[in-house]
């Protein structure tokens, strides 16, 4: 072999070596082999469960780009007798002690090394578990519990929007009604920590009575912030709304305007239109960058977790709802036959991926997925 062809042939071979790497090591970062499924992850940060049994409802509000902040609706407070997992149910494995509303907890900013154990830092007073929104003397967490739900950052300042829930266990078919939609904030003072006091405000009612939850999810976008809620609209139906509001307005509940099925912004809640009507529990809103798109995520009330995008708010009513996984089939519970999953939800999104969770209620825990932006883009 001549000297310039022995060059050539060594070259070909190094530059295979390196296109070889280079795919290994894309996989390696990207994760090829799931790239084109939603990958279910397990209990989602099982650390939390050295100071909690279980939540119901979960939601995360970014505070800056290395903090995050997660909000409960109800906090399961308890012990498991054996380590937690989809085989078992609360009932088999875990002693109930009490259920806390609205509790509060910090973590890092997730990234794809840490999103499967993050480490929970809850807000305590006293060494215990406490809920974040005051109630008044005159107030029974355990007749109405303040839901907590997503909220958002704007300057120094969090705002939390949060539910009011009546609490009526004479009513079988429906223990839990909303009385309303309040606003929480809290002002971050110079220098605070993951540990620090939290001392958040209740600020206004917004709406009262039997209205959408807005504050499932909450986004800011070209100068609007925009609310998902859901609401039961019909015997085996519920349904989602769409509000949005200035961000310097969102404490005036008459600067809300509402989603009509048209694409046009109604200034009456009652002219808001409903879409779909399958959603269990919370769901997500946001604007994805990678896609260029809104973004809904939602768990069915067939227990779905679904998928809808859309470029711009006036095309919602005609997007799908395109299912884009299923999780395994709950076990039979006797003392609790209507077991189904709810709120499945987007809580990071990653270029790339989307992380969610749902909530399983045999075992009262957040289930995490790792949804690739293409499954997506696909359906």
């Amino acid at each position: 072999m001549s000297p310039s062809k022995f060059r050539q042939s060594r070259f070909r071979k190094y530059l295979i070596g390196r296109i070889i790497l280079i795919l290994i090591v894309s996989c390696f970062l990207f994760d090829c082999k799931n790239s084109g499924k939603v990958e279910e992850l397990g209990i989602f940060s099982p650390g939390r469960l050295k100071d909690v049994a279980g939540h119901d409802g979960f939601s995360s509000i970014p505070l800056g780009n290395s903090l995050m902040m997660w909000t409960f609706g109800d906090t399961i407070i308890g012990t498991w007798g054996k380590p937690v997992s989809v085989d078992t149910t609360f009932e088999e494995s875990a002693s109930f002690s009490g259920m806390i509303p609205n509790s509060l907890a910090f973590t890092q900013y997730p990234d794809h090394l840490t999103i499967k154990n993050l480490n929970f830092t809850f807000s305590k007073e006293n060494g215990k578990i406490v809920p974040f929104i005051p109630y008044k003397k005159n107030e029974n967490p355990l007749k109405l519990r303040f839901w907590a739900l997503d909220g958002i950052m704007m300057g120094n300042q969090v705002y939390v929007y949060y539910a009011r829930i009546l609490v009526d266990h004479s009513d079988r078919n429906q223990p839990f009604s909303v009385q309303g939609m309040s606003i929480a904030s809290w002002r971050i003072p110079p220098g605070w920590k993951i540990g620090d006091t939290v001392n958040f405000t209740r600020r206004f009612d917004l709406f009262n009575g039997d209205v959408p939850t807005f504050g499932d999810a909450v986004i800011i976008k070209d100068s609007f912030l925009y609310l998902i809620g859901h609401k039961r609209t019909g015997k085996g139906s519920v349904s989602g709304f769409i509000a949005r509001v200035k961000p310097e307005a969102l404490l005036r509940s008459d600067s809300y305007e509402y989603l009509r099925r048209d694409g046009t912004w109604a200034g009456k809640l009652s002219e808001g239109s409903p879409f779909f009507n399958d959603i269990s529990g919370e769901a997500s809103l946001s604007y994805n960058e990678t896609m260029g798109a809104y973004l809904i995520l939602y768990c069915s009330l067939g227990g779905a977790i679904k998928a809808v995008t859309f470029s711009d708010f006036k095309y919602l009513f005609n997007a799908k709802a395109l299912i884009i996984y299923k999780p395994p089939k709950l076990p039979v519970i006797k003392s609790r036959p209507f077991l189904f999953y709810y709120s499945g939800k987007e809580i990071v999104s990653m270029r790339d991926y989307i992380y969610a969770i749902y909530i399983n209620p045999a075992i009262y825990q957040p289930m995490l997925i790792k949804i690739p932006v293409s499954v997506i883009k696909s359906r």
